[in-house]
């Protein structure tokens, strides 16, 4: 047996080791500004890009916290040139 063939076996080995702990549930992190908010059903059919994004995920594997915000700017400053 060659070196490559032990080595090909032991990351073999390795991987199925692994990929139970590599497939754990995972959490996805959302941030944004209005465009990304979860907004209200009394502002319907208003609704930010991240509201439904859960809903492309298996609960059981995946979970989605949107933390979109409205009303926050990272642009602007100073209008005093």
């Amino acid at each position: 047996m060659g070196v490559f063939s032990k080595i090909w076996q032991s990351a073999v080995i390795a991987s199925m080791i692994a990929t139970p702990l590599a497939m754990a549930k995972v959490t996805i992190y959302m941030c944004g500004d209005s465009t990304m908010q979860d907004w209200a059903e009394g502002y319907y059919p208003k609704q930010g890009q991240g509201q439904d994004f859960h809903f492309w995920f298996d609960v059981n594997k995946a979970a989605v916290v949107n933390r979109g915000q409205g009303g926050m700017s990272l642009g602007g400053g100073s209008k005093d040139k």
